[in-house]
């Protein structure tokens, strides 16, 4: 089975209603008097070149609640897993993730492929370096500094270790979802009864109708987890090249087993610590 047979389950119900019911309340909130809280959007926005996307304006109230939700959170652990198209292959990578928000830091240690690999990120230490060491023959070099951004550190990745994280990620879709406001060629789905694994959580899904210089992903979704409403997926898919083709994913980024607020210190992010193999 693939990683998204393991851990994507949709429900694929969805209602315009249900979408704004939810971007006013995070889901589950009773309409007093029969008011129709689509119609009253519609009515004060008008659609036109200048005016934004309603159903837009509704993903992205959602999608602002679980950031501010985030605020509370000062560090986590967590299982981090990410299929990125790398040319012409989909690459799939599993860790055990640390990380914290201030000082950005963050300490991995790869579970399949390359197990046992560790990498630790420190803003403001080391140079401003990742610090890294492999398995096997890769051991013989030790630890090595390589800067975030080198071709070395990109090799196997579409972005650097300094965007890695929930908030981020978030950060991303929010100023993607900003950017396309006024498009209203984008299509939007909210799916209330969505899991990901046992994790009951709702999905947020945008499509371009065309294609345009604008719009980077033909599609986009956006999982967030019901109860602490944290940002636990995100899913970007290409333009299909034909008519009636299934877009192609780009990239997908999962947080599993969230930990938050384990109060993760210096330690947790250093090479001397001895639960680690550096």
């Amino acid at each position: 089975m693939t990683v998204a047979g393991q851990f994507c389950h949709f429900s694929l119900r969805w209602t315009v209603n249900a979408l704004v019911l939810c971007a006013l309340g995070f889901g589950g909130a009773a309409v007093k008097g029969g008011s129709d809280p689509v119609a009253q959007l519609a009515t004060r926005v008008a659609p036109s070149p200048e005016t934004p996307n309603p159903k837009l304006v509704a993903a992205l109230k959602i999608a602002r609640s679980s950031l501010a939700a985030l605020e509370s959170v000062e560090d986590y652990e967590a299982i981090f897993v990410k299929r990125e198209l790398l040319g012409k292959k989909l690459v799939t990578q599993k860790m055990f993730l640390k990380l914290r928000e201030k000082p950005f830091s963050v300490y991995v240690r790869f579970l399949r492929p390359h197990t046992g690999r560790e990498v630790i990120y420190v803003e403001g230490k080391n140079g401003g370096h990742l610090l890294a060491h492999g398995t096997g023959l890769e051991a013989l070099a030790g630890t090595v500094r390589i800067h975030p951004t080198s071709r070395d550190a990109l090799k196997d990745n579409r972005y650097p270790i300094t965007m890695l994280g929930m908030t981020k990620m978030l950060r991303k879709i929010i100023e993607q979802w900003e950017r396309e406001l006024t498009d209203h060629d984008v299509d939007v789905k909210y799916f209330p009864n969505a899991k990901l694994g046992s994790v009951e959580c709702i999905v947020l899904e945008t499509t371009h109708k065309q294609s345009h210089p604008g719009a980077r992903f033909y599609r986009t979704r956006l999982f967030i987890e019901k109860e602490r409403k944290l940002p636990i997926r995100v899913e970007q898919y290409a333009f299909p090249r034909r008519a009636r083709q299934r877009p192609v994913l780009v990239e997908e980024y999962t947080y599993l087993e969230v930990r938050t607020n384990v109060g993760l210190t210096d330690h947790d992010f250093e090479t001397s610590n001895p639960a680690y193999d550096f």
